[in-house]
């Protein structure tokens, strides 16, 4: 259930968004992942809204919360070390809601059961519809094209073009954001029209049934 996709959306993973965020944060998760035997480029790996978590929101059965504490429970182990440098290095805090007190083992967990749904398609995922929103509705557009660029990458075989114009509307991401926000002040009728269907979701999602 995962809220406010259109933050994660213009990046090509939740690593990087985690990188933006918190820098560092891209080169300590690939050091822990191949010190417990899964090394993984995060460079290459590409998640979107079918598998994607941020926030903790999930809801999973047992079998996927087993898996999740092997994996969890090792990363545990290695940042409360005192004497191995990489537990010294996860145990730094970060920036967060404008303090800086927690600390960066914390948001690589949070990235783990993202992390564990791109690479174990055995698990079955049902996602609710990510760019539900309730404010904001200017910055849905851009997510939207940028998530489908990645599915459409993920699944008809990795072919380049839908990354390299996943990276032209990502880097256009403010600009087409301003554009349309700017559009729908105006009233030019083509953006009101998208903005005020996108903002229905919201009304509809909070009416019983839908």
């Amino acid at each position: 259930m995962t809220p406010s996709l259109h933050l994660t959306a213009y990046y090509w993973n939740v690593f990087q968004y985690g990188e933006f965020c918190h820098p560092g944060l891209l080169n300590l998760a690939s050091q822990c992942f191949e010190r417990i035997g899964h090394p993984t480029n995060l460079i290459d790996l590409v998640t979107h809204s079918r598998h994607e978590v941020y926030s903790n929101y999930i809801f999973a059965k047992p079998a996927f919360w087993r898996a999740w504490l092997e994996i969890a429970g090792q990363l545990i182990t290695i940042a409360d070390s005192k004497t191995d440098p990489l537990g010294v290095e996860l145990r730094k805090t970060t920036s967060y809601r404008g303090n800086n007190t927690v600390q960066m083992k914390i948001f690589i967990m949070e990235r783990i059961p993202t992390w564990m749904l791109v690479r174990d398609t055995t698990f079955a995922v049902v996602a609710r519809d990510p760019f539900v929103v309730r404010s904001r509705f200017y910055k849905v557009p851009g997510a939207i094209v940028c998530d489908a660029l990645k599915i459409a990458y993920a699944v008809n075989g990795r072919q380049p073009q839908y990354r390299d114009i996943f990276t032209l509307v990502s880097k256009m991401a403010k600009v087409l954001a301003l554009q349309i926000r700017f559009g729908n002040l105006v009233g030019v009728k083509a953006v009101r029209s998208c903005i005020g269907s996108i903002a229905s979701y919201w009304e509809k999602a909070g009416k019983p049934g839908q």
